[in-house]
């Protein structure tokens, strides 16, 4: 590229990108919900899960999602609830640690698991509080293997050095840094601003 050309127009790059991408972000990935995969498979999958010949040889990963953020960006096609209300994540908790004890009724409690990934919406907009909650809740029905491989998403608008101490002391041993773009002009046209500085 030459370094002297004028940068492209932002309206041009928008109508040239402007189409559908595959997802990569849902877990299950979408083409796995089907009608098939009712409610009775699901439970033969868990039984399967828990007496299995793989249960000893392999770990769980988790994934997840907390759907939360303060802000919405232009970008995104994730489930997601917008919104300044901190207090709505109490609820949503209560709602996660019911369903996993659904899932541990059939699967068995105790299982291992080498890989967590909370992931969003924005898994920082919890307060410390919460996200102790939360790692306390999965510690009682999965056992968090000490190697495991432990990550959160972070949005670095929400992020201090007390921030990071707090994820590091609940375990967290990989951080997933959201930075869709550096160009000021991106950020302003995704409603994403968060300058390089913050970033680094």
């Amino acid at each position: 590229m030459n370094a002297d050309a004028a940068p492209p127009d932002l309206n041009d790059v928008l109508n040239r990108l402007n189409a559908s991408g595959p997802r990569y972000t849902s877990f299950p990935t979408a083409d796995r919900f089907v009608e098939a995969f009712a409610e009775l498979e699901y439970k033969q999958a868990l039984a399967q899960r828990r007496s299995g010949p793989t249960v000893a040889a392999r770990p769980m990963s988790l994934y997840v999602h907390i759907p939360f953020c303060e802000t919405l960006c232009y970008f995104c096609s994730c489930n997601k609830v917008v919104t300044s209300e901190h207090g709505h994540a109490d609820t949503y908790l209560n709602y996660l640690s019911r369903e996993v004890e659904l899932h541990t009724a059939e699967l068995g409690a105790g299982q291992s698991v080498s890989q967590l990934y909370v992931g969003g919406g924005t898994p920082t907009f919890l307060t410390d509080a919460q996200l102790g909650d939360l790692m306390s809740m999965l510690r009682r029905n999965f056992k968090m293997l000490p190697a495991g491989e432990y990550v959160i998403e972070i949005d670095p608008r929400t992020l201090d050095s007390d921030r990071l101490d707090a994820l590091m002391l609940l375990g967290f041993k990989r951080l997933s840094i959201g930075v869709q773009d550096i160009d000021p002009a991106v950020q302003m046209a995704i409603h994403r601003i968060q300058p390089v500085e913050q970033v680094v």
